[in-house]
């Protein structure tokens, strides 16, 4: 039986729009893959939000990182110290694992460009990590990523091998 890959969504609120944006992703992500993201626990009493993002981080097979301005500011510390606790902690824990070891960093973290987000803004130094850009919200526009994710390579290698005609 094949095991359901964990996949955690960080990002940085930016508005209603992006946040919608972001939960039809996840949601129709999630109709293959167990996807964890903090809008599915906004309602959650008791939930602790200081660990809720690292420990899914720990967790996770893998780490989607949703590409937009908001989220790099936080990736790169120029955002206002008050706001913005949740992202800055999921993006330290994520500069902790590359630390830690960048080889567990680039096969964990996936960048995400949805609709409408350009992928011109991803820093320089995420160049090493896949990036998927999704044109569209459907089943097509995320197979590249879900082949990824459940390990299904649209080409497949010969894998038994044979003498041509003209040797035999």
């Amino acid at each position: 039986m094949r095991r359901i890959p964990r996949v955690f969504t960080t990002y940085a609120q930016d508005g209603a729009g992006w946040q919608d944006q972001v939960i039809d992703f996840a949601c129709l992500l999630d109709r293959y893959v167990n996807v964890e993201g903090d809008f599915f626990h906004f309602t959650e009493p008791g939930m602790d939000w200081t660990r809720y993002g690292t420990s899914c981080i720990r967790r996770a097979d893998t780490v989607l990182v949703m590409s937009s301005p908001e989220y790099w500011a936080r990736w790169e510390g120029r955002y206002p110290a008050h706001l913005g606790a949740g992202a800055t902690r999921e993006t330290d824990a994520l500069l902790g694992l590359f630390d830690r070891d960048r080889r567990a960093f680039q096969m964990k973290v996936v960048v995400i460009t949805l609709p409408g987000q350009s992928d011109r803004i991803v820093p320089y130094e995420l160049s090493r990590v896949q990036q998927y850009r999704i044109a569209e919200l459907t089943e097509d526009g995320i197979e590249p990523l879900l082949r990824r994710l459940l390990n299904v390579p649209k080409y497949r290698k010969c894998a038994r091998k044979q003498l041509p005609a003209l040797f035999r």
